[in-house]
């Protein structure tokens, strides 16, 4: 199947150049207008990033191969969900199971596990939830993705900066300011499954100098959920609003989501996610601190028909927490960072019925209470300038995490040493460990409270030709994952090793641009054997180029991946084959004065194919069959 792939994407890149060649150069180059076309191909390559220390650079100088989704790639693709953003980053599978998407990348993507081993920042803010550590990104998540600026995509363990559940990677979100609206944006789509949406974007700039953004969601759909052994379609609505204001450094922002979906005449789980934090930042030469306070709360709720009765499963969980960071490049030679995070549990609930284990019939309720748990970190970051050509970026991170009389310790570090042997040419080495306890949705099915440990070692080399408008980055990396959870209930398991290597490509020419990506992993444990949902090879191309003038512009987004295993409730295995899917969507903009037009086509060939998921929530080989070709309309008026 690796191979297969490889010769896939070869013949894909080489259409995909094919088709965008004629589309851009018949472009008429006088009168384009479009942003990427005005801007000259070192501004395109030399992308800005954020990190958790608070410096803005450029992505070359990052100690870690980093990716990046801007507001104009999420409009010409199309984008309608964080999970759509994800899934064509490099290196990243999404799976889904009717109800929620799960992320797989470097080999490790387990079916079913809510808390993915990632880390999600929204704005600062992480947004895992204190019961099952999960992150949305589908129609439950948080954000509707037009209030997106961009995304940072930071693979590899980053437990040395960001903490817990940094495991695999790290997911910055950035949202909008108000300035970027500069009045409204109302929107409304169609499209297959009974699928409507409408939302409306306000914000802007006032005279006194405060910046504001609202924005408000309404959306429902069919979507295809398993129900009585069989996959049939089921209503699903979401809500979604975000407020944000900033004036004088001071700043607050608020997030509410509800998902419903209906899974069955009887059936209906509810998701309901909030957040609101308010914060500082102040800067005076050479020094920048950061301070916010922060709130979260969850809700989860679920009732269906089992044993001729109602039964009803419920979870809540909030929780509050504060972060304060200083940041200076006022020493010479250094870029420093000194950050303090706490985080409280004021609530855990979780409400479950309980059944017989010999004739599965229900027996009773059980409530579960959590102890308050409370977590402490620390982290110090110092970038060194050893010589003009060679930095040194050195990383410490301690945490604290006590719940009741249990209290658990752990210290990660990270060094990287990052050599610039031409301005163009950046070669990045790094190793570090990462840890993760369990969730409070773990600890009550048994699993033993310990922290999980990750071991890494990575090469970066990444190469630009600003001539050609072209950049590169290929990363190899050795990954060891040890005191696992999992090996309380599966004997014989004491550690998973990881080890792989992954090609990015990014081209800008005419206007045109191509993104293409290829990955190849193995991932095995201490036995030798293979893992549940690792495909060997991962690929993805993404081209967008415009056409007819300046107003339109034609997107392909395709991805595959070779075949995984999977495992049913019985467990037994079997080999799922790989899937190659391609998603095509045309973009108009201001096609008449203030509207933007927007047609998709998602998976455009009709391809079948499957994602492996949690026994019980697929067919007999444990898998769930995604949606066949779909289409959308979306408009957009724009107004000041």
């Amino acid at each position: 199947m690796a191979s297969h792939l490889k010769a896939r994407l070869r013949s894909v890149v080489s259409a995909v150049l094919a088709v965008a060649a004629p589309c851009v150069f018949a472009a008429p180059l006088a009168d384009q207008k479009i942003d990427l076309v005005d801007r000259p191909f070192e501004e395109l390559l030399e992308t800005e990033v954020t990190g958790a220390a608070g410096f803005v650079r450029e992505v070359t100088d990052a100690p870690s191969a980093v990716s990046v989704v801007t507001a104009e790639e999420i409009r010409h693709f199309g984008y309608r969900n964080l999970a759509e953003i994800l899934e064509n980053l490099p290196g990243l599978t999404l799976d889904f199971d009717g109800a929620y998407y799960y992320t797989g990348a470097r080999g490790y993507g387990l079916p079913g596990e809510y808390f993915g081993r990632y880390m999600l920042v929204i704005d600062g803010y992480p947004v895992a939830d204190n019961i099952y550590n999960q992150i949305y990104m589908g129609d439950d998540g948080v954000l509707d993705p037009s209030v997106i600026d961009r995304v940072e995509y930071v693979p590899g363990p980053g437990a040395a900066v960001y903490g817990n559940n940094s495991f695999l990677g790290a997911i910055h979100v950035f949202t909008r300011k108000g300035r970027d609206v500069d009045g409204g944006e109302l929107a409304t789509a169609w499209g297959s499954h009974n699928d409507r949406k409408t939302r409306l974007n306000l914000g802007g700039r006032t005279e006194d100098g405060t910046d504001w953004l609202l924005s408000a969601a309404t959306h429902e759909n069919d979507v295809k959920a398993w129900s009585d052994g069989e996959p049939t379609m089921h209503p699903s609505s979401d809500r979604k609003l975000l407020f944000k204001a900033r004036r004088a450094g001071w700043w607050l922002e608020t997030v509410l989501a509800k998902r419903t979906l209906r899974e069955g005449q009887a059936e209906r789980g509810i998701d309901a996610n909030a957040f609101w934090q308010v914060g500082r930042d102040v800067d005076w030469e050479d020094w920048k601190a950061s301070f916010r306070l922060y709130q979260g709360d969850t809700k989860y709720f679920y009732e269906g028909p089992y044993d001729e009765r109602m039964i009803t499963e419920k979870a809540s969980g909030a929780w509050w927490g504060g972060q304060a960071q200083l940041a200076t490049s006022a020493l010479s030679g250094h870029r420093v960072a000194l950050g303090l995070e706490y985080r409280a549990d004021q609530r855990l609930s979780y409400k479950a019925p309980q059944f017989n284990e010999i004739d599965g019939t229900f027996e009773k309720y059980v409530l579960h209470r959590g102890e308050h748990t409370q977590n402490l970190g620390i982290y110090f970051q110092d970038e060194i300038q050893l010589t003009p050509t060679l930095d040194l970026s050195l990383a410490l991170r301690h945490d604290r995490r006590s719940a009741g009389q249990s209290v658990v310790r752990r210290t990660n570090p990270r060094l990287a040493l990052v050599y610039r042997p031409s301005v163009d040419t950046s070669l990045k080495l790094s190793h570090g460990t990462a840890s993760r306890w369990p969730s409070w949705y773990e600890l009550i099915y048994g699993s033993p409270d310990r922290v999980e440990k990750f071991r890494t070692t990575e090469l970066v080399v990444d190469q630009r030709w600003p001539a050609l408008g072209l950049r590169s980055v290929g990363s190899l990396y050795s990954y060891r994952m040890s005191n696992l959870l999992a090996s309380s209930w599966v004997p014989g398991l004491e550690y998973l090793q990881f080890q792989g290597g992954e090609l990015a490509l990014e081209w800008h020419w005419k206007g045109a641009t191509v993104k293409a990506s290829y990955a190849h992993q193995r991932a095995r444990s201490n036995s030798g054997k293979g893992l549940i949902n690792s495909p060997s090879d991962v690929g993805k191309v993404q081209v967008s180029v415009p056409f007819a003038s300046d107003r339109w512009r034609a997107s392909l987004a395709w991805r595959a991946a070779a075949s995984r295993v999977s495992r049913n409730s019985e467990g037994v295995e079997f080999t799922i084959p790989g899937y190659a899917v391609a998603d095509l969507t045309f973009f108009g903009g201001n096609v008449a004065k203030g509207l933007d037009v927007s047609f998709g086509v998602r998976n455009l060939f009709n391809r079948r194919y499957a994602s492996v998921v949690n026994p019980g929530y697929g067919d007999e080989q444990g898998t769930f069959v995604r949606d066949g070709r779909t289409y959308w309309l979306q408009l957009e008026y724009r107004f000041r």
